[in-house]
């Protein structure tokens, strides 16, 4: 049985791969894992004057619409914020949310 595909957002001053030991793990159980790393940060770079929680959440949005099918969708430490953002955003392109070790906002 396929599992729903997951992405896995990144917190701060890290990158995509950060995720490198969890990745396999997931596979493994049949997620298809999906982890961008978030403007601004290396290997996406972008003046930090240009970075909001906004900007992080329609780069996790434009992800999720191209995977064509609801998302699990995790965060760690500052992606709280910009997960929250997008699901608040966009419900339906997600299925769940997941916090580890994360931010969580009060609305």
């Amino acid at each position: 049985m396929a599992l729903r595909p997951i992405i896995l957002v990144h917190g701060s001053f890290h990158t995509a791969e950060c995720w490198y030991l969890l990745t396999p793990i997931l596979q493994q159980r049949g997620f298809a894992v999906h982890s961008p790393t978030l403007p601004g940060q290396r290997g996406n770079p972008r003046h930090p004057l240009l970075v909001s929680f906004k900007t992080y959440a329609d780069a996790i949005i434009a992800l999720a619409e191209s995977i064509g099918e609801p998302v699990v969708l995790l965060g760690h430490s500052l992606a709280g914020f910009p997960i929250s953002v997008a699901a608040e955003r966009r419900p339906e392109l997600f299925s769940h949310l997941i916090y580890v070790a994360a931010a969580i906002p009060a609305f």
